[in-house]
């Protein structure tokens, strides 16, 4: 009876011991696994990040980026840099051409020399926002928007500019009577400054002109005179020429937000997409195949050090008893 009494001990014991020493060993073994696998890793991922970041915030000969006037936001990720600025309301002397100005609609009819004069107007314009996209220091896409107040928040719905010469997207077709050439790299004030004087100088013209037929018809249809014809937009302006902040129904760009149109100029730059596959490929990869490779070493370890530590003394003593 005793031996079978003490027999009974020796398995409990071994069970208890069993049980005990794998949860020791297997929650030691994945700490020190994970430990090192996230240590090794966050230091790689220091060192690419350091490299990267001297890119995107460059000190160069004429010190940090000087914005211009009326800046609102400037943003840069890799060769990308992302410039806003507002300008508050106020009277612009613009041109049109005929073909807009004298027509009731885009099939309208009018005399060739009305179609091809240029003709001047003074009207009044609500906070009209500038987004500027450059690559690698230099310009390559402009939008416009309308707002009915300053901006407060990225979330805020474009409004669609009363101008031809621009696209669904709100980019600008810039023309070919733009100099590119005169533009001076890696120099924003500069560049920004020639842009807008040229958007501002330009002769607006029945090209690209959705924007322009749209927000006329649009106006139209809520029988609100004071803006269906230019002639009645520059004569609003000269009574009140703050009415384009007041109580104006502006027709809303129908796709995205501020922030949106922000995004995706930052996403259309392939190197950064190339950034963000290779830490992918790199990190989140090798990451996790390193945990589990870590992992089954691991618990291979407990394994064998259970079945050959914890057996041994209990093994021999029951041998014994047996022999006995």
């Amino acid at each position: 009876m005793y031996k079978r009494g003490r027999a009974r001990e020796l398995l409990k014991s071994l069970v208890t011991g069993i049980k005990s020493r794998l949860r020791q060993e297997i929650d030691g073994e994945q700490g020190n696994v994970l430990e090192d696998v996230v240590c090794k890793h966050r230091a790689i991922l220091a060192r690419v990040a350091w490299k990267m970041t001297q890119k995107w915030c460059q000190w160069k000969e004429d010190g940090p980026v000087l914005l211009p006037d009326d800046t609102r936001l400037y943003y840069r990720k890799g060769r990308t840099e992302v410039v806003i600025q507002e300008f508050k309301p106020q009277i612009r002397l613009l041109r049109f051409k005929g073909s807009l100005c004298k027509r009731d609609s885009s099939i309208g009819k009018i005399s060739p020399e009305e179609f091809d004069t240029t003709y001047s107007y003074s009207l009044a314009l609500p906070y009209t926002v500038f987004i500027f996209k450059f690559v690698d220091g230099i310009f390559v896409d402009l939008k416009v928007a309308f707002c009915d107040r300053p901006l407060r928040k990225m979330r805020e719905r474009p409004l669609r500019p009363y101008f031809p010469n621009i696209d669904s997207t709100l980019s600008v077709c810039m023309g070919e009577a733009f100099q590119r050439d005169q533009l001076v790299k890696d120099d924003i004030y500069q560049q920004t400054t020639c842009i807008v004087s040229y958007f501002w100088n330009s002769v607006f013209r029945d090209e690209w002109s959705t924007h322009y037929w749209d927000s006329k018809h649009h106006f139209e249809n809520q029988g609100d005179h004071r803006l269906t014809t230019l002639d009645n937009w520059q004569a609003t302006s000269f009574e009140n020429p703050l009415f384009v902040i007041d109580d104006v129904n502006w027709f809303p760009h129908d796709e995205e937000t501020f922030g949106d149109v922000i995004v995706r100029m930052l996403h259309s730059d392939s190197v950064n997409s190339q950034f963000t596959e290779e830490i992918y490929d790199e990190f989140v990869e090798e990451f996790l195949e390193e945990v589990r490779y870590g992992l089954k070493q691991a618990v291979t370890a407990a394994e064998d050090k259970i079945s050959t530590e914890n057996f041994e003394s209990i093994q021999a003593e029951l041998l014994t008893l047996i022999s006995d």
